[in-house]
């Protein structure tokens, strides 16, 4: 506006002087500075508020889901299968003789080692998928539009990720981990039901000697 007024009034103009002038510019000066400031609350308003989201919703140690936010996506997932009439199935997944690796090599491996198998999960699914940190050394999972057919095969490419890492020192044996599978076709769209019934198939794993694949109800899957 100010270019405009010189281009047509002129420099000397008494009009463009007291409009334009010096109390223009400080004026202008000031709401620059107002705007840069309220832009930048707004911005450190906005970081603030998705850093206590993600504080919020994610594991801290592996940044998984955490246990809460898993659940409230896990209802939700189970909500759309239901009114889609499709399948969700869970796996819950738990490390082997995890206290050993915490008495044996401490407790900062003990977390990189969950670390890893936290890798091993997100990347052994697809990005609709949920991961999420149950508890202590115990991950879940819930695959959307799956059958646990597919929940096997998940857990069958995570003890082949996992076994690829050189977490441990050289001559120890790297960690492996027991899984069970459970699908909403079989034990409904209750999500309480359906985390049970893979707790217990895992239970069952381990108790059939650990390192394999168990579906609720059936036999275990080396």
């Amino acid at each position: 506006l100010r270019a405009i007024a010189l281009a047509a009034l002129g420099g000397a103009s008494p009009a463009f002087k007291a409009i334009f002038g010096q109390g223009f510019s400080l004026l202008a000066a000031i709401v620059l500075i107002v705007a840069a400031a309220t832009s930048l609350a707004a911005l450190n308003s906005a970081t603030r508020t998705a850093h206590f989201q993600q504080l919020a919703t994610k594991d801290a140690l592996t940044g998984l889901l955490n246990r809460t936010e898993f659940m409230r996506r896990a209802g939700e997932m189970l909500g759309r299968a239901h009114e889609q009439g499709t399948v969700v199935t869970v796996i819950m997944a738990d490390l082997d003789k995890f206290k050993s690796i915490n008495d044996d090599f401490g407790h900062l491996t003990g977390d990189e080692v969950i670390r890893a198998f936290g890798v091993a999960c997100r990347q052994s699914v697809r990005s609709r998928d949920l991961v999420g940190r149950f508890g202590g050394e115990e991950f879940i999972m819930a695959l959307a539009d799956s059958s646990a057919a597919d929940g096997v095969a998940v857990a069958e490419r995570i003890q082949f990720v996992l076994s690829a890492q050189r977490i441990l020192l050289d001559g120890h044996t790297v960690p492996t981990a027991s899984f069970g599978v459970a699908d909403s076709a079989v034990h409904g769209d209750d999500l309480g039901a359906l985390i049970a019934s893979a707790d217990a198939a895992l239970y069952g794993a381990k108790s059939a000697g650990r390192n394999c694949v168990m579906v609720s109800g059936a036999a275990p899957i080396e």
